[in-house]
């Protein structure tokens, strides 16, 4: 953030996001339609009048105020607001929340499946601001417990969300083919006693778009990521997590920063900047991938902790990871690397690196890759050998921190310096254009408010630009030195 033409604030912290503004609402009137361009359209003005959508799953309804919900906890015996809809007969229509505010809103039903405001939805429900304290057995979500065709667009959920069994997530529990989530943004914290957790999505088969979790994700049995849970088919792109996602650390196995379990479908352009903790197969970005399913031009920082296949990026693949990289601290009892826990057989990793430290009292542990049975495809990658304190890898090249800053380096590995990676010489390592579009060296005071007392972290290894990573190397006592995106 510029504060003048001679300032810039650095932010010693891990994640800043632009705050969500909520638009405000008239006073509440009376429930009524009207006439928006030829449909007729029911307005919402309090809870009962929300609940009763499900008399008409295919009308177009929009909220004309803020909803305060809080009576639901009386409501039904003490189970709450009643999901609306079902396999068949789904929501078929419009649901626009306008931006208001719904407050308050209590659902306590643990033996029931697909639970959410909406059980399921095949159609279009939008601008949903939502405050809640939900319990389901599975499937469940704050705005909707199965996407089954529908369509998700910035829908923002807060509060509690919870499963007693099995696929939570903090916008939508799980999603089938030919589904849409774009825009949304999860603050909830998301649980479930046993797995498949994400901060927007438990299990997934859709489209997701430009979505952010900044919720912590908690599961026993792992499945868990700071976005989505598992995924099978389906795509995602330019989205963001900063979570704390945790499983236990004896039953939990594939946890990720970013998505837990990935089997089928795409991830492209993505980033994670999570604390993740589990048992096996714990990353930074994903705890374990198969084949068929590419991740591509995606980073990644925070921690990730665990006891065996624990990486920096993935803890373990066995699918294509192409120009991604790792800036990831990491702990572990054994068997862990700064990019890859382990690589194995049809796995590959192209063009990707690791700079975070690989903190394990197990000499083995490796700077970029751990191994593998049959050990994948590892082209033309790299990491550093000074901050991740290691200097063995099984797969990839160790570099000095200065070589790790010259783009030479990897300009002759083949890497992309026109339309993929950028780098700054001798001042950063490669970061995805992506994402920096115009990164540029920037000098000024390290401050740990708006510009008034100096920061006294120490040196400054993240800077924030408002709205994700950037990079930053020096004293924040004194000046940093970095880039960030204008």
């Amino acid at each position: 953030m510029v504060m003048n033409s001679r300032m810039v604030v650095f932010v010693c912290a891990m994640l800043l996001v632009s705050p969500l503004f909520v638009v405000s609402g008239p006073a509440a009137g009376t429930a009524g339609a009207r006439a928006d361009t030829g449909r007729a359209v029911t307005m919402i003005t309090n809870v009962s009048g929300l609940q009763n959508i499900s008399t008409n799953l295919n009308g177009n309804y929009e909220l004309a105020n803020d909803i305060d919900a809080s009576e639901t906890v009386y409501w039904n015996g003490g189970a709450g607001f009643m999901p609306m809809g079902s396999w068949s007969p789904s929501f078929q229509g419009k649901f626009d929340g306008k931006g208001f505010r719904i407050t308050g809103l209590f659902i306590n039903r643990s033996g029931m499946n697909d639970v959410g405001i909406f059980s399921f939805n095949g159609g279009l429900i939008e601008r949903v601001d939502l405050e809640c304290n939900i319990t389901g057995r599975q499937y469940t979500s704050g705005v909707c417990g199965f996407n089954n065709g529908g369509t998700l667009a910035n829908c923002t959920v807060r509060g509690s969300v919870r499963a007693t069994n099995s696929v939570v997530g903090g916008i939508c529990g799980g999603t089938g083919t030919l589904s849409f989530i774009r825009d949304c943004v999860n603050y909830a914290n998301v649980s479930t006693t046993t797995s498949q957790a994400g901060g927007i999505v438990g299990s997934n088969q859709a489209v997701i778009q430009s979505c952010t979790n900044l919720g912590n994700v908690t599961s026993v049995t792992g499945m868990a990521g700071g976005l989505v849970g598992t995924m099978n088919m389906g795509s995602i792109s330019y989205n963001f997590a900063a979570a704390n996602v945790s499983a236990s650390t004896t039953t939990g196995n594939r946890v990720g920063g970013f998505i837990g379990y990935l089997t089928g479908g795409t991830i492209d352009s993505c980033v994670a900047a999570s604390n993740t903790t589990g048992n096996i197969f714990v990353g930074g970005f994903v705890g374990a991938t198969e084949w068929n399913s590419p991740i591509t031009r995606s980073f990644c920082a925070g921690s990730a902790t665990g006891n065996g296949d624990v990486g920096g990026f993935v803890g373990m693949t066995q699918g294509p990871i192409t120009d991604c990289y790792s800036l990831t601290t990491l702990r572990c009892t054994s068997g862990c690397a700064g990019f890859a826990g382990s690589c194995e057989m049809g796995g590959s990793i192209l063009r990707s690196y690791a700079a975070g430290e690989v903190i394990s009292p197990i000499v083995w542990a490796a700077g970029f890759c751990g191994g593998g049975m049959g050990m994948g495809n590892i082209l033309n990658c790299f990491f550093d050998t000074q901050t991740t304190g290691r200097t063995n890898s099984n797969g990839g090249t160790g570099k000095t921190t200065t070589e790790m800053m010259t783009g030479s380096t990897f300009t002759t590995a083949t890497w992309d310096f026109t339309s993929t990676w950028g780098i700054i010489e001798g001042k950063t390592y490669p970061f995805l254009k992506w994402r920096y579009p115009s990164a540029a060296i920037v000098t000024g005071t390290a401050y740990s408010d708006g510009g008034v007392t100096p920061a006294v972290c120490g040196t400054v290894i993240r800077v924030i630009d408002g709205y994700g990573l950037s990079m930053a190397f020096g004293d924040a006592k004194a000046n940093a030195t970095g880039y960030f995106s204008r």
